[in-house]
C-alpha cells in the first residue's frame, strides 16, 4: 500500500487554519533537539508503538495523524508500522523536516548535533579504513572488515534498511551523541531511572540554577491570581537564586504587574487550549527548573527553599509534590487515570496510568524542550470521549523514559473551595466548602495583607 502525504506548503496551510495538527517527528531525540517543527511532539521510530499512540490521542482521533522524519525516508516506515497495525489514517510529511524549514514553517533550534547519516557514514567510513590498516598491518584476511561494510552499505541502498543506522539511533537515544554528551554522564535514581547530569556535579546535588514559574490565567480572578503571584515572590525570598514569572492568557488586567512577563493570549485562553497556553509561557522563559502553575496556586514560604533541599539529595526530571485543598484535604496530586484514583505517594513512578495533574508540575528545561505539551488538546477532553492534556502528557513523558518523582514533604494550597476529598477521589461540591485548615488561613491572612500594602510585587 502507497503511503499517503502530504507536501510541507499544504501542512503549513492547514496549520495557519487553525486546524489541530497532531504531528509526530520519529527522528532520534538528538536530531529533534538540534532543530524540529515548532509543533512536532518526539517519539524515535524504534521506539514507536502505534496502538499507545493512538489510544493516547484525543479530540483528533479522527483527525490524520502527520509523521515526519529528516527528509522522507524514516517518515514512510513510520507510517508502514502504523498501517501494519492496523491505522490508516497516517500521513507522510515528503521531504521531512528538511523541507519544512526550506518553505518557512516555524522550526525550534537546540544546540548542534551531529545527524544521524553523517554518524553512518563516520562509523562506515571508520570500519573501512580500520580493515584496510589491519590487513595492510597484520593480516590480509583483515580486508574482509572493509567488504563487509561494504556489503552492508549496498544492501542499505537496495532495501533502504540501514543497520549501522538503526543501531547508532538506539546508542544516541541512550547516550545522547551529540555535544551535550561530551559535558555530562547519566546517574540513576533510587527508583531505577536514568538521569543525564553535568559531569561536575555530584549526582545527589542537582540544585537548579533558577526558577521559572508558567503561570496561566484566563483572567477571571484578577485578584486571586495577583495573591498567587505574592506567594511565588515571597517563597523565593530567600533561596538567593534568580527565579522569573511569565504569565500568559487574558492578562489585560495584569500585564503591568511588577516582575511579572505578561504574554497575551486571549483567543488561546478563550479556545481552552491549556497545552499552548503553557507551551507559549514556557517557550518565553530560561531557567533550568519550569514551574506550570494554574492562577489559583498558593506557595507556602517554604516551598522553594525545600525544592532546592530536596534537588541536592535526589536527581529528577520530573516532581510532584503535595497539594493541598483549603480545608487540608487532598487535591488530584499523586492519581492514576485508569482507574482514576488518588494513589498513595510512594506510588511507582513508572506506572503508565500515574499522572501529575497540570495544574501544578515542575518539570526540568531540558525535559520541556524534548516534550512540549500537547498544543491541540482542549479543556475537558474526557468529557468527549477524549484525554485531558494534563494525562496525554504524563503518559508521554513516562513513555519517553523520564520519572513522576514525588517530594511528600513539600506542598502547595489549590484555593479553590468547591473541591473536596472524598476518600480516594476528589469531587466538585455544589455549595462551596467554608472549612479551612488554620494554615492555610494564616498564609492568605499574610498574603492579602502583602497584596493591601502593595509589598513584594
Amino acid at each position: 500500500m502507497n503511503t499517503t502525504s502530504i507536501s510541507p506548503q499544504r501542512l503549513s496551510e492547514l496549520r495557519k487554519t487553525g486546524k489541530g495538527i497532531d504531528l509526530i517527528d520519529v527522528r532520534t531525540p538528538v536530531e529533534y533537539r538540534e532543530v524540529h517543527v515548532e509543533f512536532a511532539k518526539n517519539i524515535p521510530l524504534d521506539q514507536l508503538d502505534p496502538q499507545a499512540v493512538m489510544q493516547a490521542r484525543n479530540g483528533l482521533r479522527d483527525e490524520p495523524l502527520y509523521l515526519v522524519c529528516h527528509t522522507g525516508s524514516r517518515g514512510e516506515k513510520a507510517c508502514a508500522k502504523f498501517r501494519q497495525a492496523g491505522y490508516t489514517n497516517v500521513v507522510n510529511v515528503e521531504g521531512g523536516t528538511l523541507a519544512c524549514e526550506q518553505i518557512g514553517l516555524p522550526l525550534i533550534r537546540g544546540k548542534k548535533a551531529i545527524s544521524l547519516e553523517r554518524q553512518v557514514r563516520i562509523a562506515a567510513g571508520s570500519l573501512v579504513l580500520l580493515g584496510a590498516i589491519l590487513g595492510w598491518l597484520i593480516h590480509p584476511a583483515c580486508i574482509g572488515l572493509s567488504a563487509f561494510v561494504g556489503a552492508g552499505l549496498i544492501f542499505a541502498g537496495i532495501t533502504d534498511t540501514c543497520g549501522m543506522g538503526m543501531l547508532l539511533a538506539r546508542m544516541g537515544a541512550d547516550r545522547s551523541f551529540d555535544e551535550a554528551s561530551q559535558t555530562s554522564r547519566v546517574c540513576t535514581s533510587a527508583a531505577g531511572r536514568r538521569h543525564i547530569l553535568p559531569r561536575d556535579v555530584e549526582a545527589t546535588t542537582t540544585s537548579p540554577n533558577g526558577i521559572s514559574f508558567c503561570m496561566i490565567t484566563d483572567g477571571k480572578r484578577p485578584e486571586k491570581t495577583l495573591t498567587a503571584l505574592h506567594s511565588i515572590k515571597r517563597t523565593c525570598r530567600n533561596i538567593h537564586r534568580p527565579f522569573e514569572l511569565a504569565m500568559c492568557g487574558c492578562v489585560e488586567s495584569l500585564r503591568h504587574t511588577e516582575g511579572v512577563r505578561a504574554i497575551p493570549a486571549a483567543d488561546v485562553a478563550e479556545s481552552g487550549r491549556l497545552g499552548r497556553l503553557r507551551n507559549l509561557a514556557g517557550g518565553d522563559t530560561s531557567f533550568d527548573v519550569m514551574v506550570f502553575v494554574d492562577d489559583d496556586i498558593l506557595f507556602p514560604e517554604t516551598w522553594a527553599e525545600r525544592l532546592f533541599e530536596f534537588s541536592r539529595q535526589h536527581p529528577w526530571e520530573v516532581l510532584g509534590n503535595r497539594i493541598l485543598l483549603p480545608d487540608g484535604s487532598r487535591f488530584w496530586d499523586r492519581a492514576t487515570i485508569s482507574p482514576h484514583r488518588l494513589v498513595s505517594y510512594d506510588h511507582p513512578e513508572d506506572d503508565l496510568s500515574l499522572y501529575q495533574t497540570g495544574g501544578f508540575l515542575v518539570i526540568r528545561r531540558n525535559v520541556f524542550e524534548e516534550h512540549a505539551w500537547d498544543d491541540a488538546i482542549t479543556i475537558n477532553a474526557d468529557r468527549r470521549g477524549g484525554v485531558n492534556e494534563d494525562v496525554e502528557y504524563s503518559a508521554r513523558l513516562i513513555r519517553s523514559g523520564c520519572s513522576l518523582s514525588f517530594d511528600r514533604e513539600n506542598f502547595v494550597w489549590h484555593w479553590d473551595h468547591s473541591y473536596e476529598q472524598q476518600g480516594d477521589h476528589v469531587v466538585r461540591r455544589d455549595k462551596a466548602n467554608s472549612v479551612q485548615h488554620s494554615a492555610f488561613t494564616d498564609l492568605l491572612s499574610r498574603l492579602s495583607e502583602a497584596c493591601t500594602e502593595g509589598t513584594d510585587l
